[in-house]
């Protein structure tokens, strides 16, 4: 059981500046691969589908205080990856919500 009450949510507004000033920002994508690439995404994000962030985060993501802005299409899935990651002990992770409300650029792969 994971608590989606405690997660630390940000804007998209201000995801975006913050990401414009410090590139250490970890943008996990936590869509299916075939949403990532076919809906668009946030530039250098990595894309992990929430079904594996359980199993795969630690690997993926190895530090642990490193600050990660998470995204899914609605907000849901980004909500159950948040609570995993804190769960797993990553300290500095906050819910961007959904691309749906993403207003800025997008890339393609």
């Amino acid at each position: 059981m994971f608590n989606f009450g405690s997660r630390q949510r940000i804007s998209a507004t201000q995801a975006y500046e913050n990401l414009k000033k410090d590139t250490s920002i970890i943008v996990l994508d936590v869509r299916t691969r075939q949403e990532f690439e076919g809906d668009g995404h946030i530039e250098n994000a990595l894309n992990l589908s929430v079904e594996l962030v359980q199993n795969k985060a630690t690997q993926m993501l190895k530090d642990k205080d490193a600050t990660i802005y998470v995204v899914c299409y609605s907000g849901s899935r980004s909500a159950m990856a948040v609570s995993i990651l804190k769960s797993l002990g990553y300290t500095n992770v906050f819910d961007l919500g959904g691309m749906a409300g993403w207003p800025f650029e997008v890339v393609y792969e």
